[in-house]
């Protein structure tokens, strides 16, 4: 029996990929992961909170408000 080869592409939850990869490789096939996206919205609380440091320790900007609607709609 000839071996056939197939390829496809899915997008799946990250939650199930390791679930997905043990079916995969029981059937000796392999993997290759394309694109990860990593949702920041998903984030622990100390992570959350070290982002927020770290923009109130950046640089202040001062402007008024005629000067911030200049800056976004212009």
């Amino acid at each position: 029996m000839g071996a056939t080869t197939i390829t496809f592409q899915s997008e799946i939850q990250a939650v199930d990929f390791p679930f997905i990869e043990r079916i995969l490789n029981s059937l000796k096939a392999t993997t290759k992961v394309i694109k990860e996206e990593k949702d920041e919205t998903l984030m622990t609380k100390e992570a959350f909170f070290a982002k927020i440091d770290r923009a109130r320790a950046g640089e202040k900007i001062q402007m008024n408000r005629e000067e911030m609607k200049k800056l976004m709609f212009d």
